[in-house]
């Protein structure tokens, strides 16, 4: 993601990360298909003269994290 800070640029970073167990530890215990997954959004900001916060809503940058499980029975 991007935004702009006055008239320069700066560039927001987001990790997702996620891991599929193999079939054959999932379907001991009756399960198809298991992954889990996580996010994170803002990690960090890399930007000149940058003071943490948003130009359009003149709040502070959150950072998001999410998680999360799939499974097919």
């Amino acid at each position: 993601a991007s935004c702009l800070v006055g008239s320069e640029m700066c560039i927001e970073t987001d990790i997702t990360v996620s891991y599929r167990l193999p079939q054959k530890w999932t379907k001991v215990v009756g399960i198809q298909d298991l992954r889990f997954n996580a996010s994170i959004h803002n990690v960090a900001v890399f930007a000149p003269h940058y003071d943490g916060w948003d130009p359009e809503s003149n709040s502070p940058m959150g950072r998001t994290f999410n998680f999360g499980i799939n499974f097919t029975l």
